[in-house]
């Protein structure tokens, strides 16, 4: 996965945009733009409309396979959706974002693991 990194200009903009060009060697494409959010930048890819492949950026080149992990997410659909895009079913694509919890979310998972903490504990002193 290609990122932006730090980019504050339109002559870097473009110089990514150059280096992805040329990396797909005249195939067409289109970027899709998000506000930026703080998580962990995640590929998925769907062989035959199904989730073959969860896996991290890692340094650019190769990253984690954390499809397991993934699996566990309930946003994120085991097999897609039937997606047609300009008059063809899509069955073999990758989707890529970022994945990231709300401290809300966070600060619960947190006080239930002190609490089963706390419970070992009382079970252990028994």
């Amino acid at each position: 996965m290609l990122s932006l990194s730090n980019t504050y200009s339109r002559e870097e903009v473009e110089d990514f945009d150059r280096r992805v060009k040329e990396l797909l060697e005249g195939s067409d494409y289109k970027y899709v733009t998000e506000l930026k959010y703080d998580g962990v930048a995640l590929s998925l890819r769907y062989e035959n409309g199904i989730l073959s492949v969860a896996a991290t950026k890692g340094d650019g080149a190769s990253g984690d396979d954390v499809t397991h992990n993934i699996k566990t997410i309930r946003n994120i659909p085991l097999k897609a959706p039937d997606i047609v895009l300009e008059g063809k079913h899509l069955e073999n694509f990758e989707v890529r974002g970022e994945v990231f919890m709300h401290e809300e979310d966070f600060l619960k998972i947190n006080e239930a693991r002190i609490e089963m903490k706390k419970n070992l504990m009382q079970i252990r002193a028994i």
